[in-house]
């Protein structure tokens, strides 16, 4: 009968330790608390000086980007990546949630931030065609989208409520996507380098194109294949929910 090795159990077990997840430690591979924080800090002020309750955002796309929580009391993320050894699920764990909450602790504006997380299809539906996500959360106050695809601004229309509001950037076109349905979303805002814009707005999305440009069909294309680039870019923009009639 072979004997078994006692030292081959050890190392596999000090494998395992390694592999636990450390929420600041995959965070800072890829980000700081930094990113994007002045484009929600601004909108935070801004919605603050106007009487904008802004107390909840989901993130479709989030990754493990959590920076929001820094700003708004509940945050709800959204991801189908699982990621190495399924990090971005653990990270959210609740068993990781001390130390996630002691990462963003020093610079939060927020006591005890409600962080809630789901690893599903955010385009799946349901059989009445409602979105699914849709089953599981509440409208909130804000829709966030930086660097996704799926066409978040149109999808997760939803998730957001009436007078709410979608702060994108346009990598992935969301931006762009937003824009061209005038009837679904009011462009309000651009975040620059210092702060929300909310005047000369028609300095943004002008092409060179002497066409009639449909910003819609910038969606999912990189900045250079785009049909109707814009000669001027911000950071991110504000838009701002419109109240639909019922049977739409």
């Amino acid at each position: 009968m072979a004997s078994r090795n006692p030292l081959k159990r050890k190392a596999s077990s000090k494998k395992e330790t390694k592999s636990i997840i450390q929420p600041e430690e995959w965070f800072n591979k890829t980000y700081s608390l930094d990113h994007y924080l002045d484009v929600f800090t601004a909108l935070a002020i801004w919605g603050e000086d106007l009487g904008h309750k802004l107390e909840s955002c989901i993130y479709p796309g989030s990754y493990i980007h959590v920076v929001p929580s820094l700003i708004f009391p509940e945050t709800v993320y959204v991801d189908m990546f699982k990621g190495k050894q399924n990090h971005v699920e653990k990270f959210f764990s609740l068993e990781n949630r001390p130390q996630l909450l002691k990462m963003l602790q020093p610079q939060s504006k927020v006591a005890a931030p409600n962080i809630r997380f789901h690893q599903v299809d955010l385009t799946a539906k349901e059989s009445d065609g409602s979105l699914s996500l849709a089953k599981l959360e509440q409208p909130k106050d804000v829709l966030v989208s930086l660097s996704a695809s799926g066409e978040i601004p149109i999808t997760c229309f939803d998730l957001v409520r009436d007078g709410g509001f979608f702060v994108g950037n346009d990598d992935f076109g969301d931006a762009s996507l937003a824009k061209g349905n005038p009837d679904m979303w009011t462009f309000i805002g651009a975040f620059e380098q210092d702060g929300l814009c909310t005047d000369n707005l028609a300095a943004y999305f002008v092409t060179s194109k002497s066409t009639t440009p449909d910003f819609t069909k910038n969606s999912g294309l990189s900045y250079s294949q785009r049909p109707f680039p814009c000669t001027k870019n911000a950071k991110a923009y504000l838009y701002q929910k419109n109240c639909l009639p019922q049977d739409q």
